[in-house]
């Protein structure tokens, strides 16, 4: 206990990245393990088949939630046959949230080899909304973007280094990423590659772009082929849904519905999705400086090829807009913006001073804003007040945070000391909403989803159903 205690006093006083991280995003996407909340009524639809998975062992034959990927219901099927509770349903969507950590310090360290840049990175990555939404929200969205990210990261260092274990990696990370979200992922490694050969400029790119391109269709292959033939073995409507799921859904969500629009919702949801660091975005892009460093540094380029392609298909699809369809751009996001804020920005006296002028306009933006939503749906803040003033307190915290930190100047050398603050706002948060999630209707009504998908599960058991 003496030796653990010396140990975070001592990441306390350093400030940089340090182990301890990992323990705090474990923390920080898990709290409170007993009574873990679950708020996306689209869970309901995956933990029967985890459940079957976790009660009979049959991995490979049991049905599936509209032909999506097995890897979430696999792990989750594991844990549940020894462990109960709600957390069990996001132990991989929260191991994700930890392994995304550690990759965008070992990515951004290695691109520009300064420590700086890494820790500023991952702090953005920790303590921003987008990630631990995610990371707390058991879909297949996000371990899909997080193995996503991994492959293009090694495989630029791979092809810039040419290290054959960058290579095993990144075909490791595409074959995991496929097993969550099949075409997407393999859709935006195929254009990522394609672009990299381009940037990096490779000799040879076609033989180059040729073995990369069959190396990954490989591994795919190879990681989801029995799954896919036992399925439609078990399920007949199983191959019609899979194709559904990895092609048609990208004009709309299914055959009969009409495309959906909103192409600029994306764009929106990426400015919401790094709150509390949406100016950081904004402030660097319309910055002269912005498109000089992307011209001269291959590395910002390359984050480009990586973010864009995911937000330009799914801003131009007929699928509907959700936020979390595009997870796959945020651990870019957070390294572009680590390396702007801590190598330019951070040294500017004026730009410090704009920024928390801009923070300020935007608690005063966000307190309105909340207001209008509590008038809006009047009955549902009334419902759950505490619930409410949580909300309210978490984004009004951050900000105000935010704004203190972004002005120490001891931030960029030490980010670690001001994890704390963060880490306390949110399990404050959580704690209130995991209180409130079985006696406000309109959140117990996900748990209550959740629970008869269970029930269903249960009777198709007993049926000797698979």
């Amino acid at each position: 206990m003496t030796r653990m205690m010396k140990t975070l006093k001592s990441a306390w006083v350093e400030g940089g990245f340090h182990w301890t991280w990992y323990l705090l995003a474990a923390l920080l996407f898990g709290w409170p393990f007993l009574g873990f909340p679950l708020t996306d009524g689209d869970i309901a639809h995956w933990v029967g088949w985890a459940h079957r998975i976790g009660q009979t062992g049959y991995f490979l034959s049991a049905g599936t939630d509209q032909a999506h990927g097995p890897l979430l219901p696999w792990v989750t099927g594991l844990f549940e046959a020894f462990f109960s509770g709600f957390w069990v349903f996001n132990v991989l969507n929260g191991a994700c949230g930890v392994l995304g950590l550690g990759l965008v310090y070992h990515f951004a360290r290695r691109f520009w080899g300064r420590v700086d840049v890494a820790q500023v990175a991952a702090f953005f990555y920790l303590t921003s909304l987008i990630t631990v939404y995610l990371s707390r929200t058991p879909m297949y969205d996000w371990p899909a973007a997080v193995f996503y990210f991994g492959f293009c990261g090694f495989l630029f260092f791979y092809l810039s280094a040419h290290r054959r274990s960058d290579l095993i990696w990144a075909l490791v990370m595409i074959a995991l990423s496929s097993l969550c979200r099949f075409s997407i992922s393999l859709g935006l490694a195929g254009i990522y590659t394609l672009l990299l050969l381009w940037i990096l400029r490779i000799e040879r790119p076609i033989r180059m772009g040729v073995i990369i391109g069959a190396l990954v269709a490989v591994v795919a292959v190879l990681v989801n082929l029995p799954w896919i033939l036992v399925q439609a073995h078990y399920h007949p409507r199983f191959i019609p849904e899979f194709l559904n799921d990895n092609v048609l859904r990208f004009f709309r969500d299914h055959p009969e519905d009409a495309p959906k629009g909103g192409r600029y919702l994306f764009v929106l949801d990426v400015l919401l999705g790094i709150f509390p660091y949406t100016f950081l975005l904004v402030t660097s892009i319309f910055q002269k400086q912005f498109f000089r460093n992307l011209k001269q540094d291959v590395v910002l380029k390359v984050l480009l090829a990586g973010l864009m392609p995911c937000l330009l298909i799914f801003s131009f699809s007929g699928h509907t807009k959700m936020l979390r369809y595009i997870a796959y751009v945020y651990p870019f996001l957070f390294v572009l913006m680590a390396y702007h804020f801590t190598l330019f920005d951070a040294k500017r006296a004026e730009y410090v001073k704009r920024t928390r002028l801009f923070l300020g306009g935007m608690a005063v933006l966000a307190l309105g804003s909340l207001g209008y939503f509590a008038v809006q749906f009047a009955q549902e803040a009334s419902e759950g007040i505490p619930f409410v003033v949580a909300a309210v307190g978490l984004v009004v915290g951050l900000l105000v945070l935010t704004r203190w930190v972004i002005a120490r100047p001891n931030f960029v050398a030490h980010p670690g000391r001001f994890l704390w603050p963060y880490l306390a706002l949110y399990l404050l948060f959580f704690t209130v909403l995991s209180a409130q999630m079985e006696t406000v209707p309109f959140l117990k009504k996900v748990h209550d989803e959740i629970r008869t998908q269970l029930q269903i599960a249960d009777q198709a058991l007993a049926r000797g159903e698979r």
